[in-house]
C-alpha cells in the first residue's frame, strides 16, 4: 500500500523513514501545482507570479516543471495552499516534446 502524501511535510517525513533502506537522497513521485516568485535583493514592489508543477521530491530537493524560463543559480519563492519554501535554482532543461521547462532546484533552510 502506497502512504497518502498531502503536503512537503508528509514526504519529508517519509524519506526520513525510509533513509536508512535506500540511497542518501531518493527522489519520490510528488505532484502539486505551486506559485512562485523569483527572489532577488531589489524590494521594489510585488515580484512577478508563475505557476509549476512539482514532479518529484528528495531530502534536499524538488523537481518542478513550468512554462516560464529560470536561470540557474537564481533563488525562488515557492507557495502552495499548505506550504511555502525556499529553492535553489540548480539547473534547467527545456523538454522537446512540450516547450515547458524541467529545472531542480535545491530546497533552502527557512530564516528564523
Amino acid at each position: 500500500m502506497v502512504p497518502q502524501i498531502a503536503t512537503y511535510r508528509d514526504c519529508r517525513r517519509l524519506l526520513m523513514a525510509r533513509a536508512e533502506e535506500k540511497r542518501r537522497h531518493e527522489r519520490q513521485p510528488f505532484t502539486s501545482a505551486v506559485r512562485y516568485a523569483v527572489i532577488t535583493g531589489e524590494s521594489t514592489g510585488a515580484a512577478a507570479a508563475y505557476f509549476a508543477v512539482t514532479v518529484d521530491i528528495s531530502m534536499q530537493g524538488l523537481g518542478v516543471r513550468t512554462n516560464a524560463q529560470l536561470d540557474p543559480g537564481s533563488v525562488i519563492r515557492l507557495q502552495s495552499d499548505r506550504e511555502d519554501l525556499r529553492g535553489l535554482v540548480r539547473w534547467i532543461d527545456r523538454e522537446a516534446k512540450n516547450g515547458c521547462y524541467r529545472a531542480g532546484l535545491q530546497l533552502l533552510q527557512r530564516e528564523v
